[in-house]
């Protein structure tokens, strides 16, 4: 999430376009994934720009200001290839996280996915969360396979996609001159089939 863009076009629009279309509401059994809009800007950057956070940001590691994140709204609302949601929890009514799809490939049927962050106090709804977006991108954009990059030592983050099907190999990269090992996981419909009976016997006992 918050990658940069090429050709960006210099006339800023605080509002999407006309012809946009807003994405579908997904509601799960504790949470919903609604899109994201330019009311969520306070908190986004606040949790952005949290160090424990920041840290572990892969390709922009560097706070989020306000003018960023207005130009990276009026690029996603014209951009149709990126799906951002806000994670709330259903009965509580508040946001617990950030995630998204984005880089979709019509032609080779890929997507990548990733949180730009999850309240450690609610993982586990987040983990639903995540089983509604990639479940989108998997039956309505008929993606063949999702792929993730995140640093190789956030492993709390590599367990938590472990529990949704990603398969993990290992790469290197380098940013600001700086070479980072990245692991790259990649799901399929037949290892999210296999971790969304797990989870859903897990579910069921709760």
């Amino acid at each position: 999430m918050y990658q940069n863009k090429k050709n960006v076009s210099p006339i800023k629009k605080k509002n999407p376009p006309i012809s946009y279309t807003p994405l579908p509401i997904f509601e799960g059994k504790n949470t919903i994934c609604r899109e994201i809009t330019h009311a969520d800007t306070n908190f986004l950057i606040q949790w952005r720009n949290d160090p424990a956070i920041q840290k572990f940001v892969t390709l922009n590691p560097y706070p989020l200001t306000k003018e960023f994140h207005s130009d990276f709204l009026r690029d996603y609302f014209n951009c149709p290839t990126s799906f951002y949601f806000i994670a709330e929890h259903k009965h509580l009514k508040i946001p617990i996280g950030a995630h998204g799809l984005y880089d979709f490939d019509k032609k080779n049927k890929s997507i990548e996915y990733g949180w730009a962050f999850i309240n450690p106090n609610f993982r586990l709804h987040a983990l639903e969360a995540s089983f509604l977006l990639i479940n989108f991108a998997l039956s309505k954009l008929n993606c063949k396979s999702i792929y993730i990059r995140i640093l190789e030592e956030n492993i709390k983050a590599r367990k938590y996609n472990k529990h949704l099907g990603f398969v993990e190999t290992s790469e290197t990269i380098e940013i600001n001159n700086v070479k980072k090992s990245i692991i790259r996981g990649t799901l399929t419909k037949e290892t999210f089939k296999s971790a969304t009976e797990t989870y859903s016997k897990w579910n069921a006992r709760k």
